[in-house]
């Protein structure tokens, strides 16, 4: 099993490999979306942990998204992040690009007008 982490602590780097070598596999370490995106198309990578730690990190999530569908991938996200995605899931929320103009938000409201009854 080939593992990417991403922005991971490499504190326990020897023990990953053994893990890894075990299970007929090795971890890849990336600190950067590109070098996490090299890792991607030049190793067959099973699984990814990606620590978002701000918002150039979600580069790298809508990357594996977009070209890597498939791929088991876990979030580790700090305490505000995951406070803001959860916000997000939760409420019933549209989304429009800034800057907007009175028709973008005109046609947001005419959009989500099942939300007024």
């Amino acid at each position: 099993m080939n593992i990417l982490f991403y922005h991971q602590n490499r504190f326990l780097p020897d023990e990953l490999q053994e893990f890894f070598g075990e299970l007929g596999g090795r971890p890849h370490f990336a600190d950067t979306v590109k070098s996490a995106i090299a890792i991607l198309n030049t190793h067959p990578i099973d699984a990814a942990f990606v620590e978002v730690r701000g918002f150039s990190d979600i580069a790298l999530i809508n990357y594996i998204n977009r070209y890597f569908g498939g791929l088991r991938t876990v979030l580790l996200l700090d305490n505000e992040i995951e406070g803001a995605i959860s916000a997000i899931k939760d409420g019933r929320f549209g989304i429009l690009k800034a800057p907007c103009g009175l028709a973008d938000l005109s046609g947001c409201l005419e959009e989500k007008r099942d939300w007024w009854g």
